[in-house]
């Protein structure tokens, strides 16, 4: 079970519980701590009675128990970047928390979890979400797993769909370094004819990856590197323009 409080001023928060046949007391907070919430595990033991004193004040703005943890989030956000969405949150304080889970809806995909595996670590958080079209706004949800099971979730935090390229645009492969498939984005303002092929550090062409007329707009072309590792170069060209970027391609 926890207790979660709210400190007021600089609060001293004691805990009376019934420990069989008698009263036991403990401190639980004491120091400057004032204009935070805090959250603590108590153990499971009958509800215990909460005290308190400040020798200024005395004052406790509010305080309950719960059989789930009081997640202290202090931020959580997403934003476009590149050619995916990053998602960024902060926890300050991580007691009792296994890991988290992310969640992305929108009107047309509905609603499905991101990530693959819980993700864990050590707050600040940061998830790049390669999968999220350009086209298509999205609302990202935070579920944290507590390690008693129990889960807590936050959001929505809102994206909007991308504005279209103002010029042909070569984003970055993702993942970079690659080890299996990854994915070539690019954008367009226009219809235009594209090549986008690869090559090694000689300059020869290894690979091709699209060859044809595409539409206004952003693409994402999964490509499978099986190649050998090493450092490539992956050019994109149009009737009047070249880029260009590099991709490394890690051991298998």
């Amino acid at each position: 079970m926890y207790i979660t409080y709210y400190d007021f001023d600089q609060l001293n928060l004691h805990l009376m519980k019934n420990a069989g046949t008698k009263w036991t007391h403990r401190v639980l907070a004491s120091g400057t701590f004032a204009g935070y919430v805090h959250s603590m595990d108590i153990g499971n033991a009958d509800y215990p009675q909460v005290i308190f004193y400040n020798a200024t004040s005395k004052r406790l703005r509010w305080a309950y128990f719960d059989e789930t943890l009081g997640v202290d989030l202090a931020s959580f956000a997403a934003r476009r970047r590149d050619a995916a969405v990053e998602v960024r949150w902060n926890v300050t304080d991580e007691a009792g928390i296994a890991g988290y889970n992310l969640y992305r809806s929108s009107a047309d995909e509905g609603r499905a979890q991101v990530n693959p595996s819980l993700i864990t670590g050590t707050s600040p958080y940061r998830y790049r979400d390669a999968a999220a079209r350009a086209d298509e706004g999205y609302e990202y949800w935070l579920e944290v797993v507590l390690v008693s099971g129990g889960t807590e979730e936050f959001g929505p935090a809102s994206v909007p769909p991308a504005a279209h390229a103002k010029a042909v645009t070569l984003y970055q492969n993702s993942p970079n370094p690659a080890s299996g498939t990854t994915t070539f984005s690019f954008e367009l303002p226009a219809a235009a004819g594209v090549t986008l092929a690869v090559y090694d550090a000689a300059g020869r062409k290894v690979a091709t990856v699209a060859d044809g007329h595409f539409a206004a707009g952003r693409h994402d072309l999964p490509f499978e590197a099986g190649l050998p590792a090493g450092v490539y170069l992956y050019r994109l060209e149009t009737a009047a323009e070249v880029h260009a970027k590099k991709m490394v391609v890690a051991s298998p």
